[in-house]
Formats: C-alpha cells, sequence, structure tokens
C-alpha cells in the first residue's frame, strides 16, 4: 500500500512540474511575446565531400515566432486544456496582426479563459511590486532575460517528456515476455538516454 502511494505522490509531483513549465510558457508569451533574441540552431549540412555535418545557425526571433517553430517542430501540445487553449489563441493574434496590444487580450478571449489570463497578468505585476528595490538589490529587467527564459522552460519541457518516455519504456520492460521486444524497448530507452544527455548539457549552457 506504502508503494502505491508513492507512486501516486511521484504521479502527482510530475504533473505539478509539468503544469508548472506550461504556465511560465504562456506567461512568458503572453507578456513577452514580442521580445527579440538571437537563436542558435543546429542543421545538417553537406561539405566539398557531400558528407553531411552539422552547422550552427543564428537567427532573429521574438519570443512568439521561438515558441511557436520549437512546439511545432517537436509536435508538443500543452498537457493543461486551458494553457493549449489561451497559447493557440495568442499564437492565432499574433498570426493575424503582430503588433497586436497583450493587455486587451483577457477581453477578447472565450469568457472562461479571461480570468486565467487575468490571473498570470496580476501575478507577474505583484513580483514587480516586491521590496527588491527597498533592500537596494538592482534586477534585471524581465523583458531582456525572456529569450533566454523561454529557451530555458522550452527544454525543461523536452527533459520532462523524454523523462517520461523512458520511465514508460521502463515499465513496458517489466511487462514484456518476448526476448525480441525487450530487445527492441532497450534499445529506445538507450537512444532517449542518450537524447537526455544533450538536453542536460544544453541546460547547462542555458543556466
Amino acid at each position: 500500500m506504502e508503494l502505491v502511494r508513492t507512486k501516486e505522490e511521484q504521479l502527482k509531483t510530475q504533473i505539478n512540474r509539468l503544469e508548472s513549465l506550461e504556465y511560465e510558457l504562456v506567461k512568458h508569451l503572453l507578456l513577452y511575446g514580442k521580445e527579440e533574441g538571437i537563436s542558435t540552431e543546429k542543421i545538417l549540412v553537406a561539405d566539398e565531400n557531400n558528407q553531411l555535418k552539422e552547422q550552427e545557425v543564428q537567427r532573429k526571433l521574438k519570443v512568439h515566432e521561438k515558441i511557436f517553430l520549437e512546439l511545432q517542430q517537436d509536435e508538443i501540445e500543452l498537457s493543461t486544456p486551458d494553457f493549449q487553449q489561451i497559447y493557440s489563441e495568442i499564437i492565432a493574434k499574433y498570426h493575424q496582426n503582430p503588433d497586436f496590444e497583450q493587455s486587451t487580450l483577457a477581453n477578447e478571449l472565450p469568457m472562461e479563459l479571461s480570468p486565467k489570463v487575468s490571473e498570470i497578468l496580476m501575478s507577474e505585476e505583484k513580483e514587480q511590486l516586491c521590496d527588491w528595490e527597498k533592500r537596494g538589490i538592482v534586477v534585471k529587467p524581465k523583458s531582456e532575460t525572456a529569450f533566454f527564459a523561454v529557451d530555458d522552460i522550452l527544454l525543461n519541457i523536452r527533459l520532462f517528456l523524454v523523462n517520461k518516455i523512458i520511465f514508460d519504456f521502463q515499465n513496458q520492460v517489466a511487462e514484456t515476455i518476448s526476448e525480441d521486444e525487450k530487445r527492441d524497448i532497450l534499445e529506445n530507452i538507450i537512444n532517449y538516454m542518450q537524447l537526455r544527455k544533450v538536453l542536460f548539457h544544453r541546460l547547462s549552457r542555458v543556466v
């Protein structure tokens, strides 16, 4: 019985962690979608010998462009329905008019989503009204660090999803009788563990 409770607690913690990451992603999209930054990507290019090699490419993107492109690339949908709907509404607004005013969004959303957006906006205002200045601490404006924060959030979401896939595969191994199937599953686990190492490495550079 203790084991069952432990698994339930672990699952609840994981769900809360993902929801927290999705909240931060939507918040940054809502508040800092127009901010710009330099996105570094790795692409495969053919050299003079027609061999494929990795090459870093940098391009300037707005926060909303980076979020949209990366989620689309990995075919990721936010697991929290409200956040997914808010995300879709904001992205649609940017596609229609890149200069739309984020402050008007709460009034233009479906009635059931407006309170959630207002809550996000108010939570940010409360953070800005904290007593950092009274303590004599100079805080960098969030608009200046938003692009890097979004990169960190997206990497953490990817890492969460990769860990979940590994966990699911490990459970499959325990339930699988066929040796051939076990071998295939273990191969998948190894591949995803390598991907996890890459994500850890990228996160260490972001931090």
